[in-house]
């Protein structure tokens, strides 16, 4: 038997609870990062510009912020196993409506309802980790939470183009996506979950917040906004001003979720030498630089080269700038949500902001505002470093959920 507290489980119950935990991670991951391999074969299939493709996506990263922003009170009167289970129950069958319905009018509303599911689904994972492990076992299970993202990454984009370029239609990987909630589902109602806030009886007492978390905040907004922008049109940019073929382009986002992965294991390896405050502002300002090859490069194979870096140089920036917020306060929990809520408002917003930058340019412009905003994000983590943290330990920031 293992223990976490009060809470006991046998070996393979906690197998299949961590299994579904990591699972919920892919598949909010799985739904972001391959918006940029279907946006164009779903253009041609409802002949809409792609600008409008991209705007219909925008209510998809809003489901996500809203199931992110329901997360800061949702476990104060709700189970994890109801809401894992409830969540992806309706995340596979609004899947599986976007598959079969074939609707354009009805695309928005079942975005943002995947969205949504998966925003929360997330945190109930993270919460559930969190509740579940040790302290040292936990921090193992963050660096998981990020493979898991960077792993959907390299894998849905590719598979997405693969089955459109052998004549499936451009949702088909939805249907993947469900399949995974449904094992999802089994997953959860075979487990034994820890009780939630609510259940536990727990509170987090009111606190003020200083500047720098704030700013780290803001950080993360410009962060995922910059990110989102750059998974959407960087196909787009390859086929348009490279005269890449479509299967190729789309392996500019795997090429970047391989760097991710590349790069928080590097991290791991550095942090057991350097305190993560000396890394934080320099990878945030070698960020910007790499990203300037993003729109700078007129040859293909160097752009693909350019992407893998970029993915490597940023792979920790969403990591350790929680963990650098949870130092400056005494009660982590709604301040980390609130970090990723901010990251999610950023993620909703950036298929709106960029298919304007390109209805009235082109996709080179929003590949330069994505340098924009890592500046953005790289002064906001300068002067947030700027602030003293608290000499407490604190949890880790898992208990209120991840982004990717």
């Amino acid at each position: 038997m293992a223990t976490a507290g009060d809470f006991t489980m046998t070996r393979a119950q906690r197998i299949r609870l961590t299994l579904a935990c990591l699972l919920s991670y892919f598949i909010a991951a799985g739904l972001i990062s391959q918006i940029g391999a279907i946006s164009g074969p779903m253009a041609a299939h409802f002949g809409k510009a792609l600008t409008d493709v991209s705007e219909r996506f925008s209510s998809l990263s809003s489901g996500i912020m809203i199931g992110t922003l329901l997360s800061l009170v949702w476990f104060e009167w709700s189970g994890l196993k109801r809401t894992i289970i409830s969540c992806y129950v309706i995340g596979a069958a609004v899947l599986l409506a976007i598959l079969f319905g074939d609707s354009w009018s009805w695309l928005p509303v079942l975005l943002a309802v995947a969205g949504a599911v998966a925003g929360l689904g997330l945190a109930a994972a993270a919460v559930t980790l969190a509740l579940s492990y040790s302290a040292r076992i936990r921090a193992v299970l963050l660096l998981c939470t990020d493979l898991c993202f960077a792993l959907a990454g390299i894998v849905c984009a590719p598979a997405a183009a693969q089955m459109i370029s052998h004549g499936l239609p451009w949702s088909a990987s939805y249907g993947a996506l469900a399949a995974l909630c449904a094992l999802v589902v089994v997953l959860a109602v075979l487990s034994p979950y820890p009780p939630s806030a609510r259940e536990a009886g727990e509170r987090v007492a009111h606190e003020r917040w200083p500047l720098g978390a704030w700013l780290c905040a803001i950080a993360l907004l410009f962060y995922l906004l910059g990110q989102v922008t750059m998974l959407l049109w960087l196909p787009q940019h390859l086929q348009q001003q490279l005269h890449v073929d479509y299967v190729t382009s789309t392996a500019g986002i795997s090429r970047y979720w391989t760097g991710m992965a590349i790069g928080q294991l590097l991290l791991v390896a550095l942090l057991q030498r350097l305190d993560f405050r000396r890394l934080l502002p320099l990878i945030a300002c070698a960020s910007v630089a790499a990203s300037f090859p993003l729109w700078l490069s007129r040859d293909a194979s160097a752009l693909m080269l350019a992407t893998t870096v970029l993915g490597i140089v940023n792979g920790g920036v969403l990591k350790l700038s929680l963990t650098y917020a949870t130092t400056l306060v005494r009660h982590p929990q709604r301040v980390v949500a609130l970090l990723l809520s901010c990251g999610s408002l950023g993620q909703a917003l950036s298929p709106y902001l960029s298919s304007q930058l390109v209805r009235h340019a082109d996709t080179a412009l929003a590949l330069q505002s994505v340098s924009v905003c890592y500046a953005l994000m790289a002064a906001c983590i300068v002067v947030a470093m700027r602030r003293r943290a608290l000499p407490v330990p604190h949890p880790s920031p898992a208990v209120a959920g991840d982004l990717p």
